[in-house]
């Protein structure tokens, strides 16, 4: 059971290293090559990239998948929502209706990915789709096919705009319309690591939570579905960077823990943001978290860390 184990600075230390990113970065190749190789049409266009825990350096040992996001840039999706009228108006004057769709752009990406990889190893998923790994140089991966979502903070009457950045899709069994910013989620977990904010220890500290996450589970402390990797990470981001000031992992994670256990205690919770900022952490939605959740993995933590003879005040 759980008491038979001791948390030390020297596991910590392990903890806190990147998982191995060579097969993730072989299976990105892979995957680009095969959708790279279809007869596009010229005015196709499209990005590549990894999101999730390789994308974001926060992958430990035993990540098993790989994210990976197909765009289709030759159409956009859009939010006016923070627009005045007039700025609506300029927008509306601008807007031309797109020649595709991401419909048909999706069963070209899937019909691609069974050509390269056989029927039997592709299968289409609510929200993605996943591509089985081979057993050795390949992982499995979930593809998400979308395209941009812009969110316009602003709009002139010459053109000139502002807007955040995210992706959307619709999922396949509801037509659930999904939006998510990975990349502005990215940039924020890059300027959370930076030196000047956490001594470059966000990332690690991260990932020594998704270990003890992984610690818990096989403990049979919290289950599986309690506390997602993504909802982890989000977590950590919204901890004070002058906890991550130090030089040693211990009195990070006591003060963090402390931070959290305090804030649920005081309601400060309900304040925490997603990485890319762009909403609450704990709701209702498809892609939040629930208080319930979180206080039952900050509880067990709590638990966790004070028999490992740490000085956990909650």
């Amino acid at each position: 059971m759980i008491k038979t184990l001791t948390i030390t600075e020297r596991q910590l230390e392990t903890w806190s290293h990147q998982g191995a990113i060579q097969t993730s970065a072989t299976t990105y190749e892979s995957i680009k090559n095969c959708i790279g190789k279809a007869n596009w049409n010229d005015d196709v266009y499209y990005d590549i990239y990894l999101q999730g825990s390789y994308k974001n350096s926060t992958n430990i040992y035993g990540n098993s998948d790989v994210d990976i996001v197909v765009q289709f840039n030759s159409i956009y999706s859009y939010s006016t929502e923070k627009l005045n009228e007039t700025e609506k108006s300029y927008f509306k004057r601008d807007f031309e209706k797109a020649k595709y769709t991401l419909q048909s752009f999706k069963k070209a990406v899937i019909k691609r990915l069974k050509l390269c990889y056989g029927d039997d190893s592709v299968v289409v998923n609510d929200k993605s789709i996943l591509v089985k790994g081979n057993g050795s140089s390949r992982l499995d991966a979930d593809v998400v096919v979308c395209n941009p979502y812009r969110k316009y903070t602003s709009y002139s009457v010459n053109g000139n705009k502002n807007y955040i950045e995210g992706i959307v899709f619709e999922t396949e069994t509801t037509n659930q319309r999904v939006i998510n910013f990975p990349k502005v989620h990215y940039d924020n977990g890059v300027i959370k690591n930076s030196q000047i904010k956490t001594l470059g220890n966000f990332k690690k500290i991260v990932r020594i939570f998704k270990n003890l996450k992984a610690t818990m589970v096989s403990h049979g402390q919290i289950g599986k579905k309690v506390a997602p990797s993504y909802f982890v990470e989000c977590l950590v981001y919204n901890a004070r960077n002058n906890h991550f000031k130090k030089y040693s992992y211990s009195p990070i994670i006591v003060d963090i823990i402390n931070q959290f256990a305090s804030d649920i205690l005081s309601g400060e919770i309900h304040n925490y943001v997603v990485q890319n900022e762009q909403r609450k952490l704990f709701g209702s939605g498809d892609q939040q978290w629930s208080v319930d959740n979180a206080t039952i993995f900050v509880t067990q933590l709590v638990k966790l860390w004070k028999k490992s003879g740490f000085n956990i005040q909650a």
